[in-house]
C-alpha cells in the first residue's frame, strides 16, 4: 500500500497526516521521523495487517520564501548534475580528440587543466558529444531559469512584491 503524509511545521514540531487513512496523524521535531512515526501509527490502526513493506511518502510543504529557495536548491543540484555530465562527455571528447592528434596525455591535462591521472580515466571512456543544437537548449533554458531564480533571490524585487 502507498500512504502519502503531508507534513508542516508547527513550531519546532512537524505535523503529519495523511488523506490515505483517516486519523493517522503524527507529530515530531525532526522530518527525518516523520515515515516512522506514521509507520508506528499505521500498525495501531492496522493491527491486523502488516505495514512494513508500505510505502510512505513524506511530503514537507513550506510556504513563501522558503519554499521557493529549497525549490531553487533542490533544481539547482538536478542542473549541477546535469551540466557536470556536459561537461564531462565535452571534455572526454577534447582528450580523445588532442590523443588522436598525437597529443602526449600530460600535454592534454595540461591543456584541459586535469591531472595526467584524470586524462587516463577519460580515454577509457566513450565520450557522447553533444550537438551544437543541444547546446544551445540547453544555454536557453539556464538564462530562463536564472532569470526566474533572480527574481525570487533579488531582495529589491521582494520588498516591490510586499509593498504592492
Amino acid at each position: 500500500m502507498y500512504v502519502e503524509v503531508i507534513t508542516q511545521r508547527d513550531g519546532k514540531f512537524w505535523v503529519g497526516s495523511t488523506p490515505n487513512v483517516k486519523g493517522a496523524f503524527v507529530q515530531v521535531r525532526r522530518l527525518e521521523q516523520v515515515e516512522e512515526a506514521m509507520r508506528e501509527v499505521l500498525a495501531m490502526l492496522f493491527s491486523d495487517k502488516d505495514v512494513t513493506g508500505w510505502r510512505i511518502a513524506v511530503r514537507p510543504m513550506l510556504d513563501g520564501r522558503p519554499a521557493r529557495l529549497v525549490d531553487v536548491a533542490r533544481w539547482l543540484r538536478d542542473l549541477d548534475a546535469e551540466v557536470g555530465s556536459l561537461t564531462t562527455n565535452a571534455t572526454a571528447a577534447a582528450a580523445h580528440e588532442l590523443r588522436a592528434a598525437g597529443f602526449a596525455q600530460r600535454d592534454i591535462g595540461r591543456l584541459l587543466n586535469l591531472s595526467f591521472q584524470r586524462v587516463s580515466q577519460l580515454l577509457t571512456e566513450v565520450p557522447t558529444v553533444p550537438t551544437m543544437e543541444e547546446l544551445r537548449n540547453h544555454v536557453r533554458v539556464l538564462d530562463a531559469s536564472l532569470a526566474g531564480i533572480r527574481k525570487v533571490l533579488d531582495p529589491k524585487e521582494q520588498r516591490e512584491r510586499v509593498h504592492a
